[in-house]
């Protein structure tokens, strides 16, 4: 036969202590785990949004620095001699060209070789000094006369 344990009568046998501030304690334990989760959930959501932005940034680059050949490649065919002219002479190294929600920093160079092969670096820059400042590189090739460039542009990223 297994000798059973006799527990004492009531609840307040069982705990010894004064119960009074047993609430208390509980109520301060669950007010510290939903602050936590708060607090976790904020964090979390910041730091998806300001991910999201980055994202957003990046892309805006990219397309500015593909504007950015785009406008060399249109400009080495202009029809105004001046702006042309400007392209083909190689006074386009490094000029940026503001815009309303970033700019683009073209350079243009004349191959050694081949007279008609012009090379073009373009960057696309947006929030510029700013903490989500991006940028993307981009460089390619236009041909005098090819109409539509000469060949796909080669691929950049990130700032330089």
């Amino acid at each position: 036969m297994i000798p059973r344990t006799v527990l004492p009568a009531g609840p307040e046998k069982l705990f010894p202590f004064d119960q009074n501030g047993a609430v208390l304690l509980y109520l301060v334990a669950v007010i510290l785990i939903a602050g936590t989760l708060g607090t976790a959930i904020v964090s979390l959501t910041t730091t998806s949004t300001l991910g999201e932005l980055n994202y957003n940034h990046s892309d805006k680059a990219r397309q500015l620095a593909h504007s950015g050949l785009d406008y060399a490649k249109s400009a080495l065919e202009a029809e105004d001699p001046a702006l042309r002219n400007a392209f083909r002479s190689g006074s386009i190294d490094g000029t940026t060209f503001n815009l309303d929600k970033g700019r683009f920093i073209l350079t243009v160079n004349q191959d050694t070789n081949e007279t008609d092969l012009y090379h073009i670096t373009s960057e696309g820059r947006v929030e510029v000094g700013r903490s989500g400042e991006s940028g993307f590189l981009m460089s390619g090739e236009h041909l005098i006369g090819d109409g539509g460039g000469g060949g796909p542009p080669g691929n950049g990223g990130g700032p330089p």
